[in-house]
């Protein structure tokens, strides 16, 4: 069996980026909340990233969100989350962003990012360039099964053994 150490380095500091008073005030320029989790060699050898955010409970809808990918990025859905579960939306992908509009506060941008190998190595680096506000952000990563050793910049803030896939989690709050 094929072992791997996986590193993935989040640039964090940019997830939270101000906005002039006029742009936070418009429907979609805001996020309350935001969790993006990496599924590295999860079903496929990329890493599948989750944006999942929700909006202000003040937001106006519908709201029209722009979301950054990288430009690499091959997109696995772009859905709303309702009382009844995810329900995939229209989008629009361009100049390194899905756009979409939304009728529900909560959302989720999936897609699929190669990250660099070097031998039995592998690394992913994150950015996140917007225009948006966010107000809580968090991170997640998924540690592949094969993988003998997962280390991130910063350090995980916990890490632990989720108890019904089974598999390792390393987690970020409040960044």
């Amino acid at each position: 069996m094929k072992r791997s150490i996986f590193l993935l380095l989040l640039i964090l500091p940019l997830f939270v980026l101000p906005l002039s008073s006029s742009l936070a005030q418009e429907p979609g320029g805001q996020i309350e909340s935001l969790q993006v989790s990496f599924w590295p060699d999860f079903d496929d050898p990329s890493v599948l990233v989750l944006v999942t955010g929700q909006l202000p409970e003040n937001s106006i809808l519908p709201a029209e969100i722009s979301i950054p990918v990288p430009e690499n990025a091959e997109i696995n859905a772009v859905a709303i989350i309702d009382e009844a579960g995810m329900v995939s939306v229209d989008f629009e992908e361009d100049d390194g962003a899905v756009t979409f509009v939304t009728m529900n506060p909560r959302f989720r941008v999936e897609y699929y990012a190669p990250y660099q190998q070097d031998g039995g190595s592998r690394s992913y680096d994150f950015e996140w360039l917007s225009e948006l506000s966010v107000n809580e952000m968090a991170a997640e990563i998924q540690q592949p099964a094969n993988a003998t050793n997962l280390s991130s910049e910063p350090g995980a803030g916990e890490v632990f053994t989720n108890q019904v896939d089974g598999l390792v989690y390393h987690s970020f709050d409040s960044l």
